[in-house]
């Protein structure tokens, strides 16, 4: 059944039926399932979250990511996702300031390996350096591209 669900995700992921998306990712959060339908559904929330975010209701997906990290008690993984929602709706200064958030929050955690917690960080690094281009902020970019390059 979750392997069903996400093939539907992903072939309307990749034709940006993004109504669509959101239609599947409701039933699959409605359905009852073993073990392994209920350790899928913060990711199904992910998509829901994003599929909003595309279809252009921002505020809402906004809503639904802060919810999300409220519930995540401190954690990073949704951040990243609020981050996401932000710079979709071009809230880029928001953006850069979540995703600063991200890189502390994988610092800070101590459940995440350390090769994990820095392949992560890069990712996180890559992500700001793009959003900082897109903000007109050519010099920070470059400072995070560079400490990529150093690593």
């Amino acid at each position: 059944m979750l392997q069903s669900f996400e093939g539907l995700l992903d072939l309307y992921w990749d034709q940006k039926k993004f109504n669509s998306v959101e239609e599947i990712a409701r039933k699959f959060l409605d359905a009852k399932g073993g073990k392994e339908v209920e350790e899928a559904k913060p990711f199904i929330l992910e998509k829901l979250v994003q599929a909003k975010a595309k279809q252009g209701d921002t505020d809402e997906a906004l809503k639904m990511a802060e919810g999300l990290v409220n519930l995540d008690k401190g954690g990073w993984y949704f951040l990243q996702l609020k981050g996401w929602v932000q710079r979709e709706a071009g809230k880029l200064d928001d953006a850069i300031g979540t995703y600063t958030e991200v890189i502390e929050k994988l610092d800070a955690s101590t459940t995440l390996k350390d090769e994990m917690k820095t392949r992560l960080k890069k990712n996180v690094k890559y992500l700001l350096s793009g959003l900082y281009v897109d903000n007109n902020e050519i010099d920070k970019s470059a400072e995070k591209l560079q400490e990529l390059i150093k690593e």
